[in-house]
Parts: C-alpha cells; structure tokens; sequence
C-alpha cells in the first residue's frame, strides 16, 4: 500500500501513516489526458469523415478515459492510520463522500507486528514484494506498507516496533455506529443486523466504457467496415443485451441489503434483492469460533470471515513459522470461504464495527464468547 510515515515531530505520542501513492495518481492523470487528446482527435476526425479509423481512435480514447476513472474506485484504503500511544488505540481515518470517517481498534486487539516476503508470480519472472503487517488477536493480517525495498520496509517494520507502545492500555474507544450504515433489529428470538453495502462502482464504469467503446468500434465497422448487415444486427442485438443486463444489474444491485440473523445456537446470512451474490448459509455457533476480516492492497472488496477451529489453528501455524507464508497469504487474498459474509466497498471501519457488533450480539444471545 502507498503509505508514508510521516514526522513524529508533530505527533511526539503519535506514530503516523498517511495514504499517498503517487504513481496511481500520476498514471491516473496521464491516461486521462492521453485518453482526452485522443478522444478531440478522434471526435473531430468523425465529424469531418465518419471512417472506420477514426471511430477506433475515438473509441481507444474514451477507453483510456474510462480506466482512468475505474482506477480512482478501485482504491479503497484508509487515508490516515493513527497509533497513539497517549489513548492506546489505532485510529483508522477514512474518507467517504466529502466527510472523514474515523474508527478505532484498541491496542488490546493487535498481537504484534510482522514482515514477510511475498513472491508474486508473473508468467516466468518472480517479483519479490516486502510486506509488513499488523496483526489481530484474531489472527487477522492487516497490510501496512509494500515495498519492492527489503531494506525499506524493514526500516518502517523497526520504526513500528519501537515506537508503538502496543502494552499500552486503551482510553474510552469511541464504539458509536457509523450514520446510516447499519440497522439492528432486536426480537425475542433473534437479532436481525442489516445493511445496504455500497454498490461496486468500479465494475460497473468499467464495463460502461468498455461498452461505449465496443459500440463505437461495432457502429464504424458496420457503417463502414463493409461488414454484412445481418452480422453487424447480430452484433448490435449482443451489445443492446449487454447494456439492458449491465444497467439492470446496477440499479437491481442499488435496493440489495445484506442480512445477518443471529438466534440462539446459528447465524444465519443471506442477500435481499440484487443479482449476483453468494448462496446464503446457516452456521451453527458452536463450530463459530472468530470473525475476522483481512485488508491487502490486493482483495479491495473484503469479507468478514466465519472461522472454525480448523481456519484458527492454520493461522497459528502461520504465526509460529510452520507453514509457507506465501500458501496462507494466497489464501488471504484469494479467500472463496463459503462461510463468509460479503461486506462489498464498506469501509475498514464500517466492516470493524460490524465484526464487533456481531462478537457482541452473539454473545448476549448464546453466551458465546467468540474472539
């Protein structure tokens, strides 16, 4: 992740990370303005001749234009982590709309702090990452700082280590819920928690200017390409489905709420509304031993996990050295538990408080403490 410490000096009790990746920025704003020049040529040029030459530059244009855009969503980090060693607790500052949304998890729910070295795979070259993490009570691993430097970022690893005082009691942490996010239902037999999970913008922009490039390609082709008229009707025909599907899929996905039901001895979770989601699932709260979540740079769409003792101990073994870093990171990342609840593009925070809310609700129903 594109985080920087910034100076104690302004912060003596204070250990501060602030969000800043400037070769997202910068090849953000060059494909925009690569991608706008291109799309003016292409523009005019489809004034003054409509060819099929400049329909393609047209549309490569608006293409660049569009994952330009796509990028900006596909961010999803916090823009501040704050240790504070006066209260005891990690502030987690994250920006949603136009408003600062902050979080806190106490010192009490963080282990320690690790680095390892990941080796991504990339058709036959290795690309050894240095990756240094935070790591929950629960066995969660939180990504901190990724750096292609061994020596950089065992230098934030020390620097972390030294002057994060994690034996520090926490201060009153602020547990109020996030405004208007979540909606907690309480009945005799149950506790219904549901939320309305922000729509994954980024999928659909970029199947949006994926598509209005595909269209300006196609109409070119037919009008101009030569192509014969019942292939180029076929081809329209496709185009018109994909866009009737995508923009059903959207605004189907806007009224979806996910739902987790907790009674006395299961969890039950499932999806109201919406197309495309996971099948729902009951657990019985005695195979229900943690709920976790992980945050890697590489999994922005995150799931609050429902562990059994199986998942835990595997972590353990992790923690001690005993299995590959690289088999249980993979895991991280690439996690298809069917026991886990979909939290879409909520924020760290808003997914911290649902775990914590969850923790709790199963507590006073079973009077199962779950870690």
């Amino acid at each position: 992740m594109g985080f920087r410490l910034l100076s104690q000096e302004a912060h003596p009790t204070q250990v501060v990370l602030k969000y800043q990746d400037w070769q997202m920025l910068i090849l953000r704003a060059v494909m925009a303005l690569i991608g706008s020049v291109i799309s003016v040529v292409g523009g005019i040029s489809v004034q003054q001749e409509f060819q099929l030459s400049n329909v393609l530059i047209l549309g490569f244009g608006v293409s660049l234009i569009g994952l330009a855009c796509v990028l900006n969503w596909f961010v999803n980090v916090p823009d501040k982590l704050v240790f504070d060693n006066e209260r005891g607790w990690l502030c987690i500052e994250e920006k949603k709309g136009r408003a600062t949304q902050r979080a806190y998890l106490p010192y009490t729910d963080i282990l320690t702090f690790r680095m390892e070295r990941y080796v991504g795979t990339s058709g036959d070259s290795s690309t050894p990452w240095f990756i240094v993490f935070l790591v929950k009570q629960d066995g969660a691993f939180w990504e901190l700082y990724t750096s292609r430097s061994e020596e950089t970022s065992r230098e934030v690893f020390v620097y972390l280590q030294e002057h994060v005082d994690l034996s520090k009691e926490p201060d009153f942490v602020d547990a109020s819920p996030p405004q208007d996010v979540f909606e907690v239902l309480e009945e005799p037999h149950r506790t219904l928690v549901t939320w309305k999970a922000p729509a994954a913008l980024s999928k659909y922009l970029f199947a949006f200017f994926i598509l209005l490039a595909l269209s300006s390609v196609v109409s070119g082709i037919v009008l101009y390409g030569g192509m014969p008229l019942f292939l180029g009707g076929g081809l329209a025909a496709f185009l018109g489905m994909l866009w009737l599907l995508i923009g059903y899929s959207f605004f189907a996905n806007l009224s979806a709420k996910m739902m987790v039901e907790v009674r006395k001895k299961e969890l039950e979770v499932r999806q109201e509304g919406g197309i495309t989601h996971k099948q729902p699932f009951t657990l019985p709260l005695f195979k229900l031993k943690a709920l976790c979540f992980d945050v890697s740079s590489e999994q922005q769409e995150a799931a609050l996990q429902c562990l059994t003792e199986q998942d835990i101990r595997e972590r353990e073994e992790m923690k001690e050295g005993t299995i590959s870093f690289d088999e249980v990171w993979a895991s991280i990342v690439f996690n298809d538990s069917t026991h886990s609840i979909e939290t879409g593009r909520l924020t760290i925070g808003e997914r911290l408080y649902l775990e914590q809310l969850l923790e709790d609700v199963i507590f006073e129903r079973a009077n199962r403490d779950v870690a």
